[in-house]
């Protein structure tokens, strides 16, 4: 018969902070995983765009369809002061749509003009980019109800393949206004 013999090993086990909140972490990973999912995770909801207009004098190249002017007016507004115009490329929709800088348009009574597709990106009045731009500003005025939007100043902006709009919008029109930099409240510009 034979005799096993049986040894046991101890180990001194040093219990501190460190090593509960370590054990911790192992036991609750998929829990701590998901917490921080909710608690980093923002709210997507879609930016409310009050009116909307076909644009009939233009037709975008790529969709074959007339582009869209989308306006949006702080809701405590009576009467517009000024319209921010951006073009649908890169930054323009994000930018209009931010909650900080909507929150800064509102305080000082100004709208938000996004169109989508883009018009003639280099905003050439000889192709048409004028007339359309009326063409806007006259629709948007009527169906909102905003009478003045149609001769309202119009701070428009671009990023990267739109960037020349607001430089060469100021070829057709004297309703532009041009901004080195737009100082807001939220900080976006120095």
């Amino acid at each position: 018969m034979q005799q096993n013999n049986l040894t046991i090993a101890t180990k001194q086990v040093i219990i501190s902070p460190i090593n509960i909140f370590t054990l911790f972490l192992k036991k609750m990973k998929k829990i701590i995983i998901i917490l921080f999912s909710l608690v980093f995770v923002q709210k997507t909801d879609a930016q409310v765009w009050q009116w909307s207009t076909p644009i009939t004098t233009q037709t975008n190249g790529e969709t074959n369809d007339h582009p869209r002017a989308f306006l949006w007016i702080p809701s405590d507004c009576k009467q517009v002061r000024g319209v921010v115009l951006g073009m649908h490329n890169m930054l323009e929709e994000g930018i209009l749509e931010h909650p900080d800088f909507r929150k800064s348009m509102s305080d000082i009574g100004f709208a938000e003009i996004w169109i989508t597709p883009a018009l003639d990106m280099l905003f050439d009045p000889e192709k048409g980019a004028q007339t359309a731009f009326e063409e806007v500003m006259q629709s948007l005025a009527r169906i909102s109800g905003y009478s003045e939007l149609e001769f309202a100043p119009v701070i428009p902006i671009g990023h990267s393949a739109c960037a020349s709009f607001p430089w060469n919008s100021k070829r057709g029109d004297s309703q532009f206004l041009y901004c080195r930099k737009l100082k807001l409240s939220t900080g976006f510009a120095d």
